[in-house]
């Protein structure tokens, strides 16, 4: 993807900076960025835990912070890698804010936070959030919906706000900022760093498909949205976003049901006829023995997931449309360019 140097923003010209610094490099998200952006010509300085980078260190990135200089914020402690609440806080509170600020101090040309739609939701049933809702903007959680005995946002979702609330107060003081919120991303992944809803697809389309595992009938609808229109959006938003925006990246919602159903249909192959479908429940009374067994931390482990996936996130991307011309891939296209990726490759990587 070619990148201007040159790019009107508000009325002005914006002057990309040649040199950029990207955390979480080798993730999932992180790779085709780094790789869009080196092939625009431009110096990139990636930050991954598998390079030893660690954002907990500010000695990790603030010898790289460079006048002028755009930095893409990606790294987090994700939903499903955290089983501590002091993980997330670390991670994705605390160092978000202490990175955010030494760009501050350091007179970084445009910070690009990368966080997650799921601070807007969830969503009533059939009418998507947008930017203006939910938990990010609100002093409480009173007013969302819970599960009788669970926190109304697991640790993931609290410490996630926590940055987002972090950075806006410094945008307020000065840093030149833009916050996108991808909903649930899905597309061709990378042994290293697999994609979750990319590896459900796998175990269905490649090899013999098991029993569909179904929490309270699998209904509820998520967002999701294909890597390549994440990537292109947050190239889009350096060069076009007003400073200090905020905008979901969404792209349709469907459920779990017809999401395994629909990829085996991509993939040529029968619909599989084995399905599990665990009441709400007993599924949650599950999860709470097993986090309990585990020793992890109330709203993190998997009663926190559970409640996730009972839960609706469908979102409106109206905003990141008109700011940054943004136009998702139609879902059927997302789904079936991942199962040529997984079929080409044997579901072998």
């Amino acid at each position: 993807m070619a990148l201007s140097r040159r790019a009107a923003v508000d009325g002005e010209v914006r002057e990309l900076a040649g040199e950029v610094l990207v955390t979480g490099a080798s993730g999932f998200l992180g790779r085709p960025l780094v790789a869009a952006l080196a092939a625009s010509g431009r110096r990139v300085i990636g930050l991954s835990r598998r390079a030893g980078g660690d954002l907990r260190r500010p000695e990790s990135y603030l010898p790289h912070l460079r006048p002028g200089m755009a930095v893409f914020h990606l790294a987090a402690q994700r939903a499903h890698d955290g089983r501590r609440r002091r993980d997330f806080e670390a991670v994705n509170a605390t160092a978000c804010r202490d990175l955010a600020r030494g760009c501050l101090e350091r007179g970084i040309g445009r910070f690009v936070l990368v966080t997650s739609a799921h601070l807007f939701g969830p969503s009533a049933p059939g009418t998507p959030c947008r930017e203006v809702d939910g938990p990010a903007l609100a002093v409480g959680e009173e007013a969302l919906p819970g599960v009788p005995g669970e926190p109304a946002l697991g640790w993931y979702e609290r410490s996630r706000r926590a940055g987002l609330l972090e950075v806006r107060r410094l945008a307020a003081a000065g840093l030149d900022t833009v916050v996108l919120c991808p909903t649930i991303i899905f597309g061709p992944d990378h042994p290293a760093h697999p994609n979750r809803v990319t590896g459900e697809i796998r175990r269905f389309v490649c090899g013999r498909p098991p029993a569909a595992v179904l929490i309270g009938g699998g209904t509820a609808r998520r967002d999701l949205v294909y890597v390549d229109d994440v990537v292109g959006a947050v190239l889009a938003a350096e060069r076009l976003a007003p400073p200090g925006a905020e905008l979901v990246l969404g792209g349709e919602a469907i459920s779990h049901r017809e999401l395994l159903e629909r990829s085996l249909t991509l993939a040529g192959r029968r619909p599989s006829r084995l399905r599990l479908s665990i009441p709400a429940p007993a599924a949650l009374a599950a999860a709470r023995v097993a986090d309990r067994l585990l020793r992890h931390d109330h709203g993190c482990g998997h009663t926190a997931a559970v409640v996730r996936l009972l839960r609706e996130w469908r979102f409106d991307s109206g905003r990141a449309r008109q700011l940054l011309g943004y136009r998702p891939l139609p879902l059927e296209e997302g789904l079936a360019r991942t199962v040529r990726w997984l079929r080409g490759r044997d579901g072998t990587h």
